[in-house]
């Protein structure tokens, strides 16, 4: 049976779109792009305002009114910000480092497969040939025409070739898992 080979940019742009290691550093990306946002928007002062109710041990009664601000001059968050940013530049590394990753090995298993189909097809029909000839030597053998060496050396070749075949065809096993480890 014919096994058709698989195009390498289909299959590069299927795992990027579908493996977890992906997914997870896009959504990395996105939440060091939050704290950064978060950080710059932390660098403008919230004051909190509002009334005062208190009591003290004695109790007398204290009512009044607090503003509570801090001053930019002691904290002015520019260490924390550039502390997001730079995580959120190591989260874009790990993102590209990841798609890389990914193609280098979508590209091995695209190779391994497509050889290993390549050995298949080219393997398919070659045994029904050299069967049909050993079973020709076997007439021959019968009819006192040829000699038992021969006919044990053709059907030595036989079993040579179905075990081919047949490595032939686990390569195209393991071929497969591996592309489909590759994908994710």
């Amino acid at each position: 049976p014919y096994i058709p080979a698989i195009d390498e940019q289909v299959m590069i742009q299927e795992a990027l779109e579908s493996r977890p290691d992906i997914h997870a550093a896009r959504a990395q990306i996105a939440g060091t792009h939050s704290a950064v946002s978060l950080a710059k928007g932390d660098r403008i002062p919230t004051p909190v305002i509002g009334p005062q109710y208190e009591m003290d041990e004695a109790g007398v009664q204290y009512i009044g009114f607090v503003f509570v601000t801090p001053l930019p001059i002691w904290n002015n968050g520019k260490p924390l910000v550039l502390q997001r940013e730079a995580e959120h530049r190591r989260a874009l590394v790990a993102y590209e480092q990841a798609q890389q990753r990914a193609v280098a090995q979508v590209r091995a298993a695209v190779a391994k497969w497509n050889g290993a189909t390549e050995l298949v097809n080219d393997s398919a029909g070659l045994s029904k040939e050299l069967n049909k000839d050993v079973a020709d030597l076997d007439e021959l053998f019968k009819a006192g025409q040829a000699d038992l060496t021969k006919l044990m050396q053709g059907r030595q070749r036989l079993i040579q070739l179905e075990n081919s075949r047949l490595d032939a065809v686990w390569q195209a096993t393991q071929a497969q898992a591996d592309l489909l480890l590759a994908l994710g």
